[in-house]
């Protein structure tokens, strides 16, 4: 699998993900209140390796941003802290529920179970503009083409 294939299938893994309204296909210049959740995928770094004669492999960091809500806007302080949760746990269980994909890559992780990490709820900032949001981390063991 090639670094750009998967990196399309978590995006079109993350859209298909309940509470997220935009997963955008580059990375976005601006943010506008409508696309609010809005996601994207960067890729981060790697390890490279030949996992056995001819069978190159790598194990490489896809990191998913959410933005979920501006700080300055909401009736109260936390209203987008609150909102973040619940589209953080579905994120999870998108990827729970598929460690391998939707069978283009080994397995998320690096162990013996499926396994990805995030940062919490926290704020996060674009453009300028803080938001609450997250990060969510795969560490993706894949075949190399």
């Amino acid at each position: 699998m090639t670094i750009a294939a998967t990196w399309s299938q978590i995006v079109s893994m993350v859209k298909a993900t309940s509470g997220i309204i935009t997963c955008s296909t580059t990375l976005p210049s601006t943010v506008n209140s409508a696309d609010l959740p809005l996601a994207y995928v960067t890729v981060g770094r790697g390890t490279w390796n030949e996992h056995a004669e001819r069978l190159k492999r790598q194990v490489r960091l896809y990191n998913i941003h959410v933005l979920v809500k501006p700080v300055a806007q909401g009736q109260y302080p936390d209203e987008g802290y609150q909102a973040a949760m619940p589209i953080l746990n579905a994120l999870g269980n998108t990827f729970l529920d598929d460690p391998t994909l939707g069978g283009t890559v080994d397995y998320i992780g690096s162990g013996a179970r499926p396994q990805f990490e995030d940062g919490g709820v926290s704020i996060e900032t674009f453009g300028g503009v803080t938001y609450h949001g997250f990060e969510l981390r795969l560490q993706v063991t894949e075949k190399s083409t």
